[in-house]
């Protein structure tokens, strides 16, 4: 439920409020892949580089071997140089 208003609202340019619920989530399951994945995306968007950068390494360290076949998110983690 919190990844999906974080992404509702990171589409409505509410960044603050999509950290804000992902931050929570992560409190509760702080090993998420996809919401680190998902906080790297509102960081980004929100104008916070290398939070983002740091946010899209988690996701990497928590996803390897195991990636999505999404060519979206390896072009991603390749615009910020993470290795997986």
């Amino acid at each position: 439920a919190l990844l999906g208003l974080a992404d509702s609202l990171r589409g409505q340019g509410r960044h603050a409020e999509a950290h804000t619920a992902l931050q929570n989530l992560l409190a509760q399951k702080p090993d998420d892949a996809e919401a680190h994945y998902r906080l790297g995306l509102v960081l980004e968007s929100g104008g916070h580089p290398l939070e983002a950068h740091n946010a899209f390494q988690r996701y990497a360290d928590l996803a390897r071997g195991r990636l999505p076949d999404d060519p979206e998110i390896h072009v991603k983690l390749k615009e910020h140089q993470i290795r997986y």
